[in-house]
């Protein structure tokens, strides 16, 4: 396959566009929404990054976990929710506006409960809530950043495109 030009690249995909695009208002658009900004990168890249953070925690605490209940149902839970939000990220990376706020509705529902947690993960170690700030604050701002500009736009779909 070929190789072609940041320019010619950008040239045929306008003259796909072109094709299916009525104005050129909907051809700009278009254009616009192929290319993936740069915030939505960086926001894929902390929600990963935070991600990563969980199985480090979950090892540096192993010895508290054990003692809340049957290690086969930690382990089922903590990959469940590693899989889970492993989805969710992708369809964000994809553009999902969907995949994008209810990722927003699990981190808000979820931090008034935050909180006590990390004051109890302080009280084991200064370490571990730490590492949890951490993670909050690279959620938090990875989320942040597909609702800002031009991130937000880009999960924006015209209306009379049709998702496929």
């Amino acid at each position: 396959m070929k190789h072609l030009s940041g320019n010619a690249t950008y040239q045929n995909l306008a003259f796909c566009l072109s094709i299916f695009s009525t104005t050129q208002r909907e051809n700009d658009m278009l254009l616009h929404m192929a290319t993936k900004p740069r915030e939505v990168d960086w926001a894929i890249s902390l929600m990963l990054a935070a991600l990563a953070i969980g199985p480090i925690t979950t090892a540096m605490d192993w010895s508290h976990l054990k003692s809340l209940g049957p290690i086969q149902r930690l382990v089922l839970d903590g990959v469940v929710t590693l899989l889970l939000l492993s989805y969710f990220i992708w369809k964000v990376s994809q553009g999902r506006n969907w995949a994008r706020i209810t990722l927003v509705v699990f981190f808000l529902l979820g931090l008034p409960f935050y909180f006590f947690y990390v004051r109890a993960q302080a009280g084991r170690s200064a370490i571990l809530a730490i590492l949890s700030i951490l993670q909050a604050l690279m959620q938090g701002t990875g989320l942040l950043l597909t609702f800002v500009a031009p991130a937000k736009d880009w999960f924006k779909k015209p209306a009379n495109v049709l998702d496929s």
